[in-house]
């Protein structure tokens, strides 16, 4: 399963195991043959709100590519490959775009005059478990590029119903946030206090995601995908100054095609 910052964690609901396009990794780290190649690309148009005080409401046209060759993949903004494993019970390493993280604060006018923050990324190892009762992943990402060397770990499960041409994937993740990510993204440095916002520094943080992914696929190698997401901030976020909603809600219409 892998992620995507900001507003982009909505596509956590179309394929968060890569499971919109039914494709399991191979990694079988001898496997030379040519099943080993797999090729996904689209578009998907999110709707998201943003926790941020005045953060507008994202809209976007976004990319996605899922690219898999032997073991190496590119899927959702990270590239990494399979370390070991078999299709059931795999461990894999990715650097890429962080799972969680608005470099944006939603555009917000009434911020705009805090630190601009870089777009994060991480260095991140997971490890999936698939079976018939659904699949399960837990990983763990390091800042690499931000400077304030904060982590996020992720405990996410999906189930998978099988429905004629449709697919229904609903998932649940659950994210801890090291007090100095927290502090990057909501604190407020004594150099950005203003009359409306005092200084804030925290603690780590928790952060409930859920959602529901509906693909439907009338003729092969073409995917219509829907889905719907949620996402709840624990109160060491929602308490600093520059937040001023709990919960932020995420729609995502895209097209798929697998080569």
């Amino acid at each position: 399963m892998k992620k995507f910052p900001s507003f982009y964690w909505l596509l956590l609901a179309l394929s968060p195991f890569s499971a919109a396009a039914d494709q399991e990794p191979n990694v079988n780290l001898n496997n030379t043959s040519d099943r080993s190649y797999s090729l996904i690309i689209g578009l998907i148009a999110i709707e998201a709100t943003s926790e941020f005080k005045e953060g507008e409401q994202a809209e976007n046209l976004a990319p996605i590519i899922n690219w898999h060759w032997k073991n190496w993949f590119l899927t959702e903004y990270r590239f990494g490959s399979y370390l070991a494993g078999n299709d059931s019970l795999y461990l894999s390493s990715s650097i890429g775009a962080a799972s969680f993280g608005s470099s944006s604060r939603g555009n917000s006018p009434a911020l705009d005059d805090m630190k601009k923050l870089e777009d994060p990324l991480t260095f991140g190892i997971a490890l999936d478990m698939n079976g018939l009762w659904g699949a399960i992943e837990l990983s763990i990402e390091q800042d690499i590029n931000q400077g304030h060397n904060g982590n996020i770990i992720s405990l996410a499960y999906q189930y998978d119903w099988q429905l004629a041409d449709w697919e229904l994937e609903p998932f649940i993740n659950f994210l801890y946030l090291s007090d100095s990510l927290v502090n990057e993204y909501y604190g407020v440095s004594d150099t950005e206090i203003s009359e409306n916002r005092p200084a804030f520094k925290t603690q780590s943080a928790q952060v409930m995601e859920a959602g529901l992914s509906i693909t439907y696929s009338p003729i092969h190698s073409h995917l219509l995908v829907f889905s719907l997401g949620h996402q709840q901030l624990s109160n060491n976020i929602t308490d600093s100054p520059i937040v001023d909603q709990s919960t932020t809600k995420s729609l995502g219409v895209g097209y798929l095609y697998e080569f």
